[in-house]
């Protein structure tokens, strides 16, 4: 891993059209402007790059999923008729400086049978416990600004508390304001994002956005990509980062 993120790898697709990947990390370079913002729940889950790297080409989805768990959507992959699974990962996280991929934190929107929001909350991928905001408003700002000192793009500064407000905003006004970062991650890693895990419960509907961190603003991940030819055998995994210089 660099000292901020975690690695990222770019498929090489070459003459013969045989696409290889790499399944070790190699380095992102992004700002070193932009300071990692710790969240010891969530940094805690951290998963071993080590053990992630003893995963083969030709190992089968169930030992995908043993070691990173389940990923958060499949997608079509236009590389060998195949299938991408997508990680949303914490790129500014306390395992920086460690070989560690952290698991995105859910930003978690409730929703009644009207399509009205209810509430929201920030919670632990593994725990499922509410995580509390300590990023103070001004401190969230002044990191979004630090990202303008690196290479486009970076994503859209989003105020949650003056865009999820309970009794007030539908359904399709959050999809409509969190969707606006739409970065893609290109055709073989599925093309683009955000990923938003979509449930029906009996009071109505909850969604949940996968965020790097609990914050006043709306932070987007950056995401682990899992590739399986048409057979369903490993062919690799790779890091994208989406910003800041990342794509767009």
């Amino acid at each position: 891993m660099s000292s901020v993120h975690p690695p990222v790898c770019k498929l090489a697709v070459v003459a013969s059209s045989v696409v290889s990947f790499v399944l070790q990390g190699c380095a992102i370079f992004l700002s070193a402007s932009v300071a990692a913002v710790p969240v010891r729940e969530a940094d805690q889950h951290g998963i071993g790059l080590a053990r992630a790297r003893s995963l083969q080409p030709g190992d089968e989805a169930r030992l995908v999923v043993s070691v990173l768990g389940e990923p958060a959507d499949q997608q079509r992959s236009c590389v060998l008729d195949g299938i991408t699974w997508r990680y949303p990962i914490r790129a500014w996280n306390d395992k920086a400086n460690r070989p560690e991929i952290v698991p995105a934190v859910r930003l978690r929107t409730g929703f009644d049978k009207s399509g009205t929001l209810v509430d929201w909350r920030f919670v632990d991928p593994f725990t499922g416990r509410s995580l509390p905001v300590r990023e103070a408003p001004d401190g969230a700002r002044r990191w979004f600004r630090s990202l303008s000192q690196a290479p486009p793009p970076i994503p859209p500064r989003i105020d949650l508390a003056n865009t999820l407000i309970p009794g007030k905003t539908k359904q399709q006004d959050v999809e409509r304001a969190l969707g606006q970062w739409r970065p893609d991650l290109y055709c073989g890693n599925g093309g683009p994002v955000p990923v938003v895990d979509k449930t029906i419960v009996e009071s109505g509907s909850v969604w949940d956005w996968y965020v790097d961190r609990p914050s006043p603003l709306f932070v987007p991940p950056h995401f682990l990509v899992v590739s399986f030819d048409k057979q369903g055998s490993l062919i690799g995994w790779h890091f994208e980062a989406t910003y800041p210089g990342g794509k767009k």
